[in-house]
């Protein structure tokens, strides 16, 4: 740590309202949004309400948890190789052991309809189990960037190496994207770095660029080289060319999310710049209201939330249509499950903090 770094107050206790305010929104819509993705049929998809959950799940939704990750990362002090190494280990036990609880049962209980099968082209049975297991999500990918990016910020000389490390990954995505090896059990490991939708959601390329970013602006924030203005103005030139491309028609649409070219990359890291600098504007004036209250409780307990919410969607599965909702049933779920999950969190939270495994502000980086 620098003498610059030194000389500013300790960080990795402390709140940002902005950091919850936009964490927190959209932890709170997550259960309403995977319903949706879930048990809505093809109508929802279409409507307003499916168009509302698609755009909270494309845009301030998974890349925007990683740049805060970075962030949030990049305020605590005194880390250490080993402690982000058993952390990295936790989340990527949490993501199987999630695996586990949201597939397996319902699978072993024979509630997983044909559909769903189908969906992920493999077919009831050790393989098809197997398969389900080794699904790689969120959780399995923020292990793997909590370990580079601790890596990336402690050997790297400066944000500059880190800034050619971020164009490497951008640039080189597509072609990481063709990599494959003979084996079968090798590909499932490669294919949490090259991505394998739908059964790799989340590779690090190109979403490693997301949590690396961020370390970089809370380094920058904290010394107070850059504020939200700045953010803002980077999120907007960043954004400008995929727009106007995307406009004349230039660039070919790629509607996979979790595999998004350069161009595309940079939109969604600029409407988190964006999004983040709105925040912080809209914190200064909501941080003392009842419901920011709640978002903020949200954002610090988000996988907690994220790991109940899918085992709770998932163990419906045997008594709710899957894909099969309209939208006024799909709204009425969304509400039902999305107070189910909170109460349940809630709850569960304090089972966890009356047994000493959680801290009484439930501060966690995911």
């Amino acid at each position: 740590m620098n003498a610059q770094e030194q000389a500013l107050p300790s960080a990795s206790k402390k709140r940002y309202p902005e950091i919850d305010l936009a964490r927190g929104l959209t932890v709170f819509l997550m259960p309403a949004v995977h319903v949706t993705m879930l048990y809505g049929n093809e109508a929802v998809y279409h409507s307003w309400l499916g168009i509302a959950m698609n755009w909270i799940a494309e845009f301030p939704g998974a890349q925007l948890f990683m740049l805060l990750m970075g962030m949030t990362l990049s305020f605590s002090d005194g880390r250490d190789i080993k402690k982000t190494f058993f952390k990295a280990l936790k989340w990527m036990l949490a993501g199987y052991l999630l695996n586990g609880c949201k597939f397996l049962v319902p699978a072993f209980a024979g509630w997983l309809p044909t559909g769903f099968y189908q969906y992920l082209s493999i077919t009831p049975g050790f393989h098809g189990w197997l398969t389900l297991f080794l699904l790689g999500d969120i959780l399995q990918f923020a292990a793997l960037s909590i370990m580079i990016t601790h890596l990336a910020d402690k050997y790297l000389p400066g944000k500059w190496a880190i800034l050619l490390l971020l164009v490497f990954i951008i640039i080189c995505s597509p072609v990481v994207w063709r990599l494959q090896i003979g084996s079968g059990w090798v590909n499932e490991l490669i294919s949490l770095v090259t991505g394998n939708d739908p059964l790799v959601f989340f590779p690090v390329f190109p979403w490693l660029l997301y949590p690396l970013t961020g370390s970089v602006i809370g380094k920058m924030l904290r010394r107070r080289q850059l504020n939200y203005v700045w953010l803002a103005a980077a999120g907007f030139l960043l954004m400008c060319p995929g727009i106007l491309l995307d406009h004349m028609n230039l660039i070919a649409n790629n509607e996979n999310l979790y595999r998004s070219f350069p161009l595309q990359t940079l939109f969604h890291a600029g409407f988190c710049f964006l999004w983040l600098s709105g925040c912080f504007v809209i914190s200064k004036i909501t941080s003392q209201f009842i419901f920011f209250k709640i978002l903020s409780w949200c954002s610090a307990h988000i996988t907690l939330i994220y790991c109940i919410q899918w085992v709770i969607i998932f163990w419906c599965i045997d008594f709710i249509p899957y894909r099969g909702l309209n939208t006024y049933d799909t709204m009425l779920y969304c509400y039902v499950l999305s107070i189910i999950v909170l109460i349940t969190a809630r709850a569960w939270q304090q089972i966890l903090q009356h047994s000493n495994r959680l801290t009484p502000d439930g501060t966690n980086y995911l």
